[in-house]
């Protein structure tokens, strides 16, 4: 089942917290499974997937998922612009002048 792993790490490092591990420790985890649910939200942008069931009852997950979403739909936009700008092909550094402030 999609997010299920992720899903998992997410309540490990919430236990972590519970049963009085060190709060580094703690955040570690914590960020270890935001940015999870972040990569993946990013693959899914790509897939054009929806955000996996187990993720959206918890709104950190459901906030990272879709950081990582937003970021993959707008690097396909940035693409697809400069992959139809002759400008853009024509340049040496991969973006003309007018798209510069897209990379």
């Amino acid at each position: 089942m999609r997010g299920l792993n992720i899903r998992i790490s997410f309540v490990k490092a919430r236990l972590l917290s519970v049963i009085g591990f060190d709060e580094e420790k703690v955040n570690d985890a914590l960020l270890d499974a935001l940015d999870a649910a972040r990569s993946e939200g990013f693959k899914d942008g790509i897939a054009c997937r929806d955000m996996p069931v187990l993720y959206r009852d918890e709104p950190e997950l459901i906030n990272f998922w879709e950081k990582g979403y937003s970021s993959a739909l707008e690097q396909q936009c940035i693409q697809k612009i400069i992959d139809s700008c002759d400008a853009c092909k024509d340049s040496q550094i991969g973006f003309c002048q007018q798209h510069f402030g897209y990379c």
